[in-house]
């Protein structure tokens, strides 16, 4: 695959979040993007709309379940639906439909975070943490990545050169091909709560979730499998 070159620009204080909603939810069983959580809003709705508020700018990349995605995104009014003509070919060809996307704009932001839409307990206070960490963060540093008792988990913040990276491998490889390679020039971001190490991939998971919300208790969730971790 031809590397594409990229010129960073900046925009600002805005970091515009990728959210990885193209999966076919398999082993939940329905659609994970479309889980109804706290109020009963539709995940991806919630996950959009504190991404915009806390990024400027939310792109949802669907793939399998798109129209229904779609849909609810209209709905809501919040998020940017991309859509991934090939989500097959697994979750960095969504990521790179995401940088695709952003590519049209004016102006490249300095930073893009990226997250998978099963993430739901990504908190306001987190991604604070990483704006916080990007803004104090020196120029040699490429990702900002929330770390819990010695785990790290997502969003992944990243620098706008790191997306010629990502877009330079093959849409089969993974994010962490990248991500491991540049180690030595990541800052990992303490995180006071476990949430953005947690994902939910069984409704087994998922109702352990909700019966915890339902009671006032912190759920403390499945930690995630090597495969989801970006490092």
């Amino acid at each position: 695959m031809r590397p594409e070159r990229i010129a960073a620009k900046g925009a600002g204080n805005e970091c515009p979040a990728i959210l990885l909603a193209a999966g076919a939810s398999l082993r939940m069983g329905t659609v994970k993007a479309l889980l109804p959580l706290e109020g009963g809003v539709p995940a991806v709705c919630h996950l959009a709309r504190l991404y915009e508020s806390q990024c400027g700018e939310c792109l949802v990349v669907t793939g399998y379940h798109a129209e229904a995605v779609e849909e609810v995104l209209r709905d809501c009014g919040n998020g940017r639906a991309v859509r991934n003509p090939a989500p097959e070919r697994g979750q960095l060809s969504s990521l790179q439909c995401g940088l695709r996307a952003l590519l049209s704009a004016t102006r490249h932001p300095e930073w893009f975070l990226f997250a998978p839409v099963d993430c739901f307990d990504v908190t306001v206070d987190a991604l604070a943490a990483l704006r916080q960490a990007r803004s104090a963060a020196p120029p040699e540093t490429v990702f900002c990545i929330p770390e819990y008792q010695g785990r790290h988990g997502h969003p992944v913040a990243a620098r706008w050169e790191m997306a010629e990276a990502f877009l330079a491998l093959a849409p089969t490889d993974s994010a962490r091909t990248v991500v491991r390679s540049h180690r030595e020039r990541s800052l990992y971001v303490p995180m006071a709560e476990p949430g953005t190490l947690l994902d939910y991939d069984t409704p087994e998971a998922f109702g352990q979730r909700r019966a915890a919300a339902s009671s006032g208790i912190a759920h403390s969730g499945r930690t995630r499998t090597t495969g989801k971790s970006p490092v």
